[in-house]
C-alpha cells in the first residue's frame, strides 16, 4: 500500500500495486479513489463508488502530519548507558528509540568491569534484562553492543563509533556511513556530557522520563536483608 502525493492538488490516496490488491483495497476502502484518477479505480459487482475530493486544508494537515512522521524516522537509534540496573527510565528511552528508528543499538558501558557496588551486573545480564523487558516483536530490532571503559572520553567515543560501524556492517547495512542515525539520551547531570561527543549523530535529547535513578536502586539492593531485595 503506497501513499501517493498528487500535484498540484495535494491530494493523497492509497494506490494498488497489482490487480488483486486493487480489488482488496476496494473491499477495505469503499471510497478508495480520490483525485483526478478516480475513474481508473476498479469496481466491485453491485457496488457503485463515486470518487470524492478532499478540501485542500484537510489534505494539507494530513500531508503535514505524514511528512513529519516520515522525517522523524531513522535507520538506527543509539542508546548509551550503564543500566546498573535497568529501570523504568531506561525503558522509556528504549521505547522512544524503537518508535524513532527501525533498529536500535544499545551501547552497554563498563562492559568488562569487575563486579562491584557500582557495577553489580555483567553486560550479558544487563542485555538480558533489557531484552526481557521488551515484547518479542521488538526484541529482534534491538542489538546489544558492549563497550569497555577507557577513562579517556575521546578514545571511548572513537571506540563507540567504530563498534557501531562494525555492528551496522554485521546487520547488512551496505553503506554504514550513509545510515541515518540518531542518539537517544537525557541530560541528567554533568555525567551526561558524553552525549555531545557524537556531533555527526543527530541528538534526540528527551526530558526526564521518570523519577527513578539507578544510584538509590543500587543502595536499596545492597542494603536489603538476604532474600528481601525487591
Amino acid at each position: 500500500l503506497l501513499f501517493v502525493l498528487t500535484a498540484p492538488c495535494a491530494l493523497i490516496w492509497p494506490t494498488a500495486t497489482s490487480p488483486a490488491q486493487s480489488v482488496r483495497l476496494r473491499q477495505i476502502y469503499p471510497l478508495w479513489s480520490i483525485g483526478p484518477y478516480a475513474h481508473h479505480a476498479p469496481r466491485l459487482p453491485g457496488r457503485r463508488v463515486r470518487p470524492i475530493r478532499l478540501k485542500i486544508n484537510t489534505c494539507a494537515a494530513y500531508t503535514s502530519a505524514s511528512s513529519s512522521f516520515f522525517q522523524s524516522m531513522y535507520d538506527t537509534a543509539i542508546l548509551i548507558g550503564r543500566f546498573q540496573p535497568v529501570h523504568n527510565g531506561h525503558l522509556a528511552l528504549l521505547r522512544d528509540a524503537l518508535a524513532a528508528a527501525r533498529q536500535v543499538i544499545v551501547v552497554l558501558g563498563s562492559a568488562h568491569a569487575a563486579r562491584s557496588p557500582r557495577n553489580p551486573f555483567t553486560w550479558q545480564e544487563r542485555a538480558a534484562l533489557l531484552h526481557g523487558a521488551l515484547p518479542e516483536s521488538d526484541q529482534a530490532r534491538v542489538h546489544m553492543l558492549p563497550i569497555r571503559d577507557y577513562f579517556d572520553e575521546a578514545r571511548w567515543a572513537h571506540a563507540v563509533q567504530a563498534s557501531v560501524h562494525d555492528c551496522l556492517v554485521q546487520q547488512g547495512e551496505p553503506s554504514p556511513e550513509r545510515t541515518k542515525i540518531c542518539l537517544i539520551g537525557h541530560f541528567k547531570d554533568a555525567t551526561s556530557g558524553y552525549l555531545r561527543s557524537f556531533p555527526h549523530w543527530e541528538l534526540r535529547a528527551l526530558a526526564r522520563q521518570t523519577d527513578t535513578d539507578a544510584t538509590p536502586l543500587r543502595a536499596a539492593y545492597f542494603s536489603a536483608a538476604p532474600g528481601h531485595a525487591q
